[in-house]
């Protein structure tokens, strides 16, 4: 009995099943099942696996597109975990809306392109009407919400300053009070983004009499095959500023964390609970904005990234050549990326106008 009726759906058969067209939605379905006792045979749907993660997707999605094995673990192996774990939740929600469309995510989106190809007379002819058919929703998506700076201004890092200097003398202040001003003082003083920051070695910091430079050798964001530069932080001693001199404060963090390093543990950054190992760019960013949050800064507003543009801005602003701050923030020459979107104002006070109007009355 309930093998048949596993086979058998009284009433029940759906006509888009193995028509290949979209789900419409249950409730619209409901008005359109066909009343006659056929045999109802669901298909394996590829969508019934869970998600497989971001480089298995990736993989499938070659394989299937018929890329050898051996060809698709070459070019995943071009692809670092951070772009993949960055990329994850956008694949997974590809994953989820093809799952509700009972399609292949690849087919779902070559479908109407290799339609084109296979009817189409003249190639400038695919070509324009598939761009056409791309440019049509950007332009849509570009008019509901149209792009916008992630931020207009930026915030003065001399209040940072200012709060970070109170960590002293560095040799009373606690490991994550120490770390924490380590890290701030490394992406406001270097002005370079958080993953370098990370792959700093012991091994790779130079000391000289006057400053401290560190060679970053491991590959990174702006790593590239024709390009060989990498970034190369100077950090000079401020004898006159012993509060904010960072080279300082890298010298007594090694010693303070020799303890808990091991022989194969050659990175700078620790994590500083139990276990200690290399801290990741999350940890970095976590401490950063927990300096952000001692010194008043705003961090519903500004990111731990953020020190970027605060840094190079009041580089620019203090007189210091685009050139210099391209080259101390591992720019390229060319590079118009400044200029575009770290080169911000400072925040306004939202307060100065009422001020300013107060301030006349009473001077009157």
């Amino acid at each position: 009995m309930f093998a048949k009726k596993s086979l058998v759906k009284k009433q029940k058969v759906l006509w888009w099943y193995h028509s290949g067209m979209p789900n419409p939605g249950i409730p619209y379905l409901k008005k359109l099942l066909i009343t006659k006792h056929i045999v109802f045979q669901p298909k394996t749907s590829f969508m019934e696996k869970p998600y497989p993660g971001g480089r298995d997707f990736v993989r499938q999605s070659f394989l299937s597109r018929g890329v050898p094995s051996l060809g698709a673990n070459v070019i995943l192996s071009s692809l670092a975990e951070t772009t993949l774990t960055q990329y994850n939740t956008y694949l997974k929600k590809w994953w989820k809306f093809c799952q509700i469309n009972l399609k292949k995510p690849i087919q779902l989106l070559i479908r109407h392109t290799n339609f084109l190809f296979n009817r189409a007379i003249q190639c400038w002819c695919v070509i324009y009407d598939i761009k056409f058919t791309i440019l049509i929703p950007i332009i849509r998506v570009f008019r509901q919400i149209p792009p916008r700076p992630k931020y207009h201004t930026t915030w003065d890092p001399s209040v940072v300053l200012k709060y970070l200097s109170t960590i002293y003398p560095l040799a009373e202040a606690t490991l994550p009070k120490l770390t924490v001003k380590l890290v701030t003082l490394l992406s406001l003083i270097t002005g370079h983004r958080i993953q370098t920051l990370s792959k700093i070695r012991i091994t790779n910091i130079i000391h000289f009499d006057n400053r401290l430079e560190i060679k970053i050798p491991d590959i990174i964001k702006t790593t590239k095959c024709k390009n060989n530069f990498q970034p190369l932080l100077i950090i000079p001693y401020f004898h006159q500023n012993p509060e904010l001199c960072l080279a300082s404060v890298i010298n007594v963090y090694i010693e303070r964390t020799r303890a808990s390093r091991t022989e194969k543990t050659d990175f700078l950054i620790l994590t500083y609970k139990k276990p200690f190992h290399p801290a990741t760019t999350q940890h970095i960013s976590k401490w950063i904005k927990m300096a952000l949050t001692e010194s008043g800064v705003d961090i519903s507003k500004f990111s731990s990234y953020s020190t970027r543009h605060a840094a190079t801005s009041a580089a620019h602003r203090a007189g210091v050549s685009i050139e210099t701050i391209r080259e101390a923030a591992g720019w390229t020459e060319k590079s118009q990326t400044f200029n575009k979107f770290y080169n911000r104002p400072l925040c306004p006070d939202p307060t100065a106008f009422a001020k300013a109007v107060v301030n006349d009355f009473v001077k009157q």
